[in-house]
């Protein structure tokens, strides 16, 4: 359904181009609704010696077969120069990017989607940080919601879940996904050839998910939730050591700090 500058606007917040996976049948709902989905990508989705462009390519190929045109796309992460695993050392500036396009807009903002607060990447949690806080600042924590991609098991033993929401969380709120549209957003999961490895580790979960489940999950947002770790065991980036918890948490401070001056 078409829409225009003063339709409800939901902001998606990404950290890669491919992230949106995680949300498919939220952002068809949305936009076959008449809503106007803003989609915000907080990183490059490269390291710095590499470029974007063919990520970003995927990605608005997947999105307009969503019903998003290439305008409501921002690959703010690309523009600023912050590369693949470095968001939580620069969620200040992806915050005020962010800020200054959604008090641009003419229509309502209604709602923010983000990834979950779930210790999988360090740059989802990143997202998820500047997405709660925003969602502060414009009055609409209760509205918004967080989806989960991948994150660590209790277990060491296990590499990752997929999918899989964290009861700590809150309830998870089910979109149901018809079995013919299903298909279709788990086929988008091979646009994406230059991460073509990580789609298929990452295909069963998404094939059980609109095949065997049929639905789609999203939680609140918890504003008390980001003073603590996201898991009682070590995040995922812990294990990878790629990032350390104490680390994200320090930026995190620097973060509400300066909003709160």
């Amino acid at each position: 359904m078409p829409t225009d500058q003063r339709s409800p606007v939901i902001a998606v917040l990404l950290a890669h181009q491919d992230d949106e996976l995680g949300i498919c049948e939220t952002l068809f709902q949305a936009t076959r609704s008449g809503k106007r989905c803003l989609i915000f990508y907080l990183t490059s989705g490269v390291a710095q010696s590499e470029t974007a462009e063919r990520r970003n390519r995927e990605s608005q190929a997947v999105l307009e077969q969503l019903g998003v045109p290439q305008d409501q796309v921002f690959f703010c992460g690309d523009q600023l120069g912050i590369s693949d695993g470095t968001l939580p050392a620069h969620m200040d500036i992806a915050y005020q990017a962010v800020h200054r396009r959604l008090s641009e807009e003419d229509g309502p903002l209604e709602q923010i989607v983000c990834h979950a607060w779930e210790g999988g990447h360090q740059d989802h949690d990143a997202v998820h940080v500047i997405s709660v806080l925003l969602a502060e600042r414009f009055n609409i924590v209760e509205t918004s919601r967080q989806f989960s991609l991948y994150r660590a098991a209790r277990s060491p033993l296990i590499p990752y879940l997929a999918l899989s929401p964290l009861r700590m969380n809150g309830p998870a709120l089910s979109l149901t996904v018809p079995r013919r549209r299903g298909l279709s957003h788990l086929a988008k999961m091979f646009t994406y050839r230059s991460q073509i490895k990580v789609m298929l580790l990452l295909f069963p979960s998404f094939a059980h998910r609109y095949l065997w489940q049929g639905r789609e999950q999203l939680q609140p947002l918890q504003r008390q939730r980001i003073n603590e770790p996201p898991t009682p065991w070590p995040a995922l980036y812990e294990r990878r050591r790629s990032c350390r918890y104490e680390e994200l948490a320090a930026f995190t401070r620097q973060l509400v700090m300066k909003q709160r001056i």
